[in-house]
């Protein structure tokens, strides 16, 4: 965990990224670490069919999920 708020952790990938939909996942999993199962909950969780409406916020989150190395190819 990190004492940094959802926020404001959203808000620096929105300004790296500003051609992103950052998505803030308030109920996601709390656990951290670089194990496969939590690398697994975190992806469940981001990876949730959500009413976006366009393929554009899909293939965003790939690239996002792809730098974080918890992506599969859609």
């Amino acid at each position: 965990m990190t004492a940094i708020p959802l926020t404001v952790r959203a808000n620096w990938l929105r300004q790296i990224y500003p051609q992103i939909q950052v998505i803030e996942a308030w109920d996601g999993p709390t656990e951290v670490g670089d194990t496969p199962l939590i690398k697994k909950k975190h992806k469940d969780v981001l990876t949730e069919p959500i009413n976006v409406g366009f393929r554009v916020a899909q293939l965003n989150l790939q690239i996002f999920l792809q730098q974080f190395s918890l992506a599969t190819p859609l």
